[in-house]
């Protein structure tokens, strides 16, 4: 769980993923807005547990969004993006290097987004 500064409030309970994601039909990330990809991705996500309803997917929130991101409302509200496993490289350590990169740079992107939030 993250805690403020790490997090924009400690009104709720705030956590930081990420990971591979492989859709099986599964409905948890169904109303992402704009959709979440339907092929194997990689992901990092940004959520909160206990927020008033409507706060972290509102449309305000949406329109604030960094380009590749989506706003998903559930049990709890994320922000999430993701990059099509296809368009990694084969090799690897080369697939790693570029999985790690892109990792680093969208918690970056969060941090700086949510800073300002």
């Amino acid at each position: 769980m993250l805690r403020p500064p790490y997090a924009p409030s400690a009104n709720a309970e705030w956590f930081i993923g990420w990971g591979l994601r492989f859709p099986d039909g599964g409905s948890g990330w169904d109303g992402a807005d704009p959709r979440l990809r339907t092929m194997p991705h990689a992901i990092v996500a940004v959520g909160a547990s206990g927020v008033p309803a409507g706060t972290a997917g509102s449309a305000l929130l949406r329109r604030h969004l960094p380009q590749g991101w989506s706003a998903i409302s559930g049990e709890a509200a994320s922000l999430a993006a993701s990059r099509p496993l296809l368009e990694l490289p084969t090799e690897p350590d080369a697939r790693a290097a570029v999985l790690a990169g892109w990792t680093s740079a969208r918690i970056d992107e969060l941090r700086s987004f949510l800073r300002g939030w």
